[in-house]
């Protein structure tokens, strides 16, 4: 469904807990007492459901439900509920007791997957919440040795073409058949330091970022390694004027994302990159901000980037507005047409393609 929006403002009775959900005819929005379903083209309430507990972690619709992880867990989500509400209603239509999770997406065939505890991933039918399938990929990299108590699955697991891709904190990547769990093949590269980026795949290659700031390119097909090492980020810089050593710092601290036949991702340098096979990588922007990963979020053949302390800019090839966004509370849902973010109790949607909001607009034009 393209989105005509018209910019808007919602105010919810407490400050926005994570970040929204665009998914169907609903804007979903959660605090610490309730979730709400809005409609994204006016900002009108469509309806209201109050919690059993606060949630741990932004909602996910599949299949006509909103799927939340509410109440206290552990640092992993271990021990908060899995609740189910009907997505056109908000009625709540099943419960998963110790389902909790820390991270979750939709697979497109009604599942969402669960990553769950340092290193399990659960497939679960989002109409009835009953488990399909649950891989224990902690029980793979148990001898670790010293070095076990760092595993954990820290990014979101990533489902395209009935495979499911778990790049863990460990500089391993799994691929998963998504039909039942089980392991189709595992790539190890040589990355020294902790991974943060969730993988993406453009064209049968996986692409994955690194904690040293290295780019790993595997075959989604068997998980040969195609590509893998650091790009000449001191030439880069340099060609971007920016040469002061001290913060050269390029771990990619940001999902993989595709957008117009592109890898994008924000490493902690400040700059957005930009990654086209057989073109090599661009540092497309870094704002006033200078240092910090931004994150990018595809919308279409557009990209909305947004850096720490509120920085955000939209993007085709070139910057098409930037501005900051005072008190930003949560990272927006974004449509080809609009983005939505939380600011406190308020929920607004500017127009993407300008930037315009109920509260005025973003700079049109590029830094000079």
């Amino acid at each position: 469904m393209e989105i005509v929006t018209t910019p808007w403002s919602f105010r919810a009775d407490a400050p926005l807990a994570h970040r929204p959900v665009i998914a169907g005819d609903h804007v979903v929005l959660t605090t610490a007492r309730s979730v709400y379903a809005l409609d994204p083209a006016t900002g009108e309430l469509a309806w209201q459901q109050r919690l059993p507990a606060a949630p741990a972690s932004a909602a996910v619709v599949a299949d006509g439900v909103v799927v939340l992880n509410v109440g206290a867990g552990d640092k992993y989500g271990g021990g908060a509920d899995l609740l189910g509400l009907d997505a056109a209603t908000g009625v709540p239509v099943w419960t998963q007791p110790g389902y909790g999770f820390t991270g979750t997406a939709a697979t497109g065939d009604g599942r969402v997957l669960v990553a769950a505890r340092p290193g399990r991933v659960r497939a679960i039918q989002a109409s009835t919440g009953s488990g399909v399938w649950t891989t224990d990929l902690e029980e793979i990299e148990r001898d670790r040795g010293e070095y076990s108590h760092i595993f954990s699955i820290n990014t979101p697991a990533f489902a395209a073409d009935g495979r499911v891709f778990v790049h863990i904190s460990t500089s391993v990547c799994y691929c998963l058949d998504a039909r039942d769990g089980s392991i189709v093949w595992r790539a190890a590269h040589g990355s020294h330091y902790n991974s943060y980026s969730a993988a993406a795949m453009l064209d049968g290659v996986v692409y994955l970022g690194t904690g040293d700031g290295g780019i790993v390119t595997l075959s989604a097909e068997s998980g040969t390694i195609l590509g893998e090492g650091g790009p000449p980020w001191d030439e880069v810089h340099a060609a971007a004027g920016w040469v002061d050593p001290a913060e050269r710092s390029p771990v990619i601290d940001s999902a993989m994302v595709i957008s117009a036949g592109a890898v994008w991702f924000g490493a902690r340098n400040g700059f957005l990159c930009r990654f086209r096979p057989g073109r090599g990588l661009a540092l497309v922007d870094n704002l006033p901000a200078r240092w910090g990963a931004p994150q990018p979020e595809p919308a279409g053949g557009l990209l909305l980037a947004v850096w720490p302390r509120g920085h955000v800019a939209a993007f085709a090839d070139d910057r098409l507005w930037h501005g900051r966004i005072r008190r930003l509370a949560t990272r927006p849902a974004v449509t080809g047409t609009m983005f939505c973010y939380g600011r406190g109790r308020t929920l607004l949607a500017h127009d993407l393609v300008t930037g315009q909001g109920p509260r005025g607009g973003f700079h049109p034009k590029p830094d000079t």
